[in-house]
């Protein structure tokens, strides 16, 4: 082998490893986009599913229906709060001394952003109207190992009764 033929052989070598580096990087970027994207189908999916079963059943008065919804991956914990009730009034997830205190959900809740709260939050907030909680004025469950969430819905007219099932 002489070595003119060497000299091409690494500079092939090389260029090679530069491409396959190159399409490695944009496969890995072009997967997390995808995985992005999907994460936020399943969250519109989700509140779509929410929004549409309470907007069924709200004038509907005494009716009413069991609901299971299926959390998206990435949502830790889901709590629907009481639309009459302050945050402040409420006890649990506002009381740094209780085990359901929550600081993000509480200021959300505060700050009327939206009747169901997550964590981590959404981008966008979920406005279900008017819904009753009974007991400590809001409902959680925690989505780390059972992503289902099973509700009890009444409707009362204006307004929504939301209860465990």
């Amino acid at each position: 082998m002489r070595k003119a033929q060497i000299q091409s052989q690494l500079f092939i070598y090389i260029l090679t490893i530069i491409v396959i580096g190159v399409l490695l990087l944009f496969g890995i970027k072009w997967i997390g986009k995808i995985l992005q994207t999907d994460e936020v189908v399943q969250q519109t999916a989700f509140v779509k599913d929410i929004e549409g079963a309470f907007n069924s059943i709200r004038s509907d008065y005494g009716s009413q229906r069991l609901e299971e919804f299926s959390a998206p991956g990435s949502v830790d914990r889901t709590c629907f709060v009481d639309s009459q009730t302050t945050a402040t009034n409420a006890y649990g997830l506002c009381n740094p001394e209780h085990s359901d205190y929550d600081p993000i959900m509480c200021n959300a809740w505060r700050d009327k952003t939206s009747s169901v709260l997550f964590s981590p939050p959404f981008d966008s907030s979920v406005d279900l109207g008017k819904i009753v909680v009974e007991g400590h004025k809001y409902l959680c469950f925690d989505n780390t190992k059972n992503k289902l969430i099973r509700l009890k819905l009444t409707g009362l007219g204006d307004k929504v009764k939301v209860s465990e099932q």
